[in-house]
């Protein structure tokens, strides 16, 4: 069975929830390094209303046979400094607001930071469709490596901050390498498809789709990602996608399987970070926003607070910011006024000099 090619995009573009950023940025300049077989390169970022630029190094390092591109933004003041590096949220992301906006505030209290573009996105090599959780993680751990060789650089003293899916792999990363404090900006703590099946089921909700239909298609997607986490063939669900798809919006739809494209989400299915939760000693910041629609909040604060703090630790904070959302902005869209303080508060409070 066919179906138009208008209902062929349409469900192409099916889960997709965006949320909107933040444009401003800080300049620098251009760097690179690599991860397994993929180049990540950025470039300079204007801040609007600035004229002056942040100093910055043109570096280059490898992991694996990839080689990652970004800006490393330096403070003022001898060396070795403190440093802070980004995990990217989902989606093609490249080097944007989140992150270098971060990366001024950083500058501001004495420490570097590094930003990058995602693999496959901006400037950097790499095919980002193709990657997976592992291969994120594997880029935010070279850009650590990197961080901690330079001499301008205490490798005692740097910090990791993900937002969204790259706060699910912050604490993963921490446990992985000895990166001194980690925060979870948004980050959910379930599993990817529970993740995007509440998603889904939010964004079905407010463009007014039946409960029927939501739950028709819910249950959709639901074998749709069990069949890809167990490696079965996507066919035999065309048949039920293409009847839903003639009273149901094709977009709220999985797409079917010949017209199926990888994103890292789906190649991450089998995603599975208690092993990494168990041993994650490293002091710990997780924030969420009350009314976020793209990650299931009490789930995911129960989780971290079940693996990472049953008895209470001093080190580890996990905290809901009341009418906040994904972006843990407070709506029409003004960022929440405890958001920056508290990550950047923690940041220098494990990162301070001794």
């Amino acid at each position: 069975m066919r179906i138009p090619t208008s209902l062929v995009a349409a469900l192409l573009c099916a889960g997709a929830v965006p949320v909107a950023g933040q444009e401003a940025a800080v300049p620098g300049d251009s760097v690179a390094f690599r991860s397994g077989d993929v180049e990540l390169r950025g470039g300079a970022v204007p801040v609007a209303g600035q004229e002056a630029a942040v100093p910055g190094d043109s570096v280059a390092f490898r992991s694996g046979d990839v080689e990652l591109r970004g800006v490393l933004y330096l403070p003022e003041g001898p060396p070795p400094h403190a440093a802070v590096f980004f995990l990217h949220g989902g989606g093609r992301r490249w080097i944007n607001a989140e992150p270098t906006d971060f990366a001024r505030m950083a500058l501001e209290r004495g420490m570097a930071a590094l930003v990058y573009d995602k693999r496959g996105t901006g400037a950097s090599g790499g095919n980002w469709a193709a990657a997976d959780f592992e291969d994120f993680i594997a880029d935010g751990g070279a850009a650590y490596r990197y961080l901690a060789g330079r001499d301008d650089i205490d490798a005692g003293r740097i910090g990791v901050v993900g937002f969204s899916q790259g706060g699910r792999l912050a604490p993963v990363l921490a446990a992985r390498y000895p990166v001194a404090v980690a925060v979870s900006v948004s980050g959910p703590a379930v599993s990817p498809a529970e993740t995007r099946l509440y998603a889904l089921e939010n964004n079905m909700r407010e463009n007014g789709l039946s409960e029927e239909a939501i739950g028709r298609s819910l249950d959709l997607w639901r074998r749709f990602f069990e069949a890809l986490a167990a490696g079965r063939p996507l066919a035999p669900l065309d048949s039920a996608i293409y009847t839903a798809a003639q009273d149901i919006p094709p977009g709220a739809l999985p797409p079917p399987s010949e017209h199926y494209q990888a994103i890292p989400h789906f190649n991450s299915l089998n995603f599975d970070p208690s092993a990494d939760w168990a041993r994650l000693d490293t002091p710990f910041l997780a924030l969420f926003g009350e009314l976020d629609v793209v990650v299931p909040v009490d789930p995911s604060v129960a989780a971290l607070t079940a693996a990472l703090a049953p008895e209470g630790r001093d080190d580890v904070v996990i905290r809901v910011l009341p009418g906040a959302t994904h972006a843990l902005d407070r709506p029409p869209g003004t960022r929440d006024p405890d958001y920056v303080p508290t990550v950047m508060d923690w940041l220098e409070r494990w990162l301070g000099e001794e």
